[in-house]
């Protein structure tokens, strides 16, 4: 995987899959939160590996545990950011709607609760500080309006695509509560009318240049 400020260069924001990430969600981060210990997370680009860290999960003397990063080694590219030999992350818990606690990264710069964090010159920061951007940000209507649509179809409990990638399934595909499947069945049709007038869209350009073309 790229660093922050590889990829797309000049006045495009660099993207958050191109980015060094520390993601809550992922290994080792999640066994960290559940037991004190000291784990390890590497990062590659294809086969080369470019840079790793220790993460410590230390318990304070009340409440959950906290993250201690500790950097290895990053390569020696001006686009890969350095920081200093240890940072301490800070966890916020916030109570479940359903019972639980989550943990949430604090920002050391704006102090906003973030799942993820990324690697930048400053230190690590959330996606609004560090300035990255998703990689829907740089899609036209069409393919945003699909994986929008894509992103309906897997909540309606559809992994993979059936029929014409068009069609609303006529029924959940896991277990679900009647209005929540309700809500998504709307929500699968505002996408599929943003795809079909998108389609619309792309159409008429295309053919507006094609008369441009032919009447040189």
């Amino acid at each position: 995987m790229g660093g922050v400020g590889s990829g797309h260069q000049g006045t495009a924001r660099p993207l958050t899959t191109t980015a060094i990430r520390l993601d809550l969600r992922c290994e080792p981060f999640r066994s960290a939160l559940l037991a004190v210990g000291a784990y390890i997370v590497r990062w590659s680009r294809g086969s080369e590996s470019v840079g790793g860290m220790v993460v410590e999960s230390v318990l304070p003397d009340v409440g959950k545990p906290t993250a201690l990063v500790v950097p290895l080694a990053l390569s020696a590219s001006p686009t890969w950011p350095v920081v200093g030999p240890t940072v301490r992350l800070q966890l916020a818990w916030r109570p479940c709607r359903f019972g639980g606690h989550r943990a949430f990264f604090q920002c050391g710069r704006c102090s906003r609760l973030a799942v993820v964090l990324y690697l930048t010159r400053d230190g690590w920061r959330c996606r609004r500080c560090a300035g990255v951007v998703h990689p829907s940000t740089r899609q036209d209507d069409y393919y945003r309006a699909l994986a929008k649509l894509a992103g309906v179809r897997r909540a309606m409990g559809y992994s993979e695509w059936h029929g014409d990638g068009w069609t609303i399934p006529p029924q959940p595909g896991r277990l679900m509560r009647g209005t929540t499947w309700q809500r998504l069945v709307t929500e699968a049709k505002a996408a599929q009318m943003s795809l079909w007038l998108a389609y619309e869209r792309s159409t008429v350009s295309y053919m507006s240049s094609l008369r441009r073309l032919l009447s040189r």
